[in-house]
């Protein structure tokens, strides 16, 4: 009984997450408005990534945008 009830609430979940996602991608392609397209990144990433690869993607980000400042030179990685 209790593998049903979880089963249904991971798709319930998932169903939900999944509706956010197309309608901040609708909304983003509509209007035109990058904090639609951010919100729409963020949905797909809560709905198909794990939190360690979420947190993987943050850090990458970090160090791209570090190098990219001039903060960092290329090889090395932030302490």
């Amino acid at each position: 009984m209790r593998v049903v009830a979880l089963e249904r609430y991971r798709e319930e979940r998932e169903n939900a997450a999944w509706q956010q996602y197309t309608h901040a991608r609708t909304e983003a392609e509509r209007a035109c408005d990058i904090e639609w397209g951010r919100a729409a990144g963020r949905a797909w990433r809560d709905t198909f990534q794990t939190p360690e690869q979420n947190e993987r993607e943050r850090e990458f980000r970090r160090v791209v945008q570090l190098r990219h400042m001039g903060y960092l030179p290329p090889g090395e990685l932030p302490r």
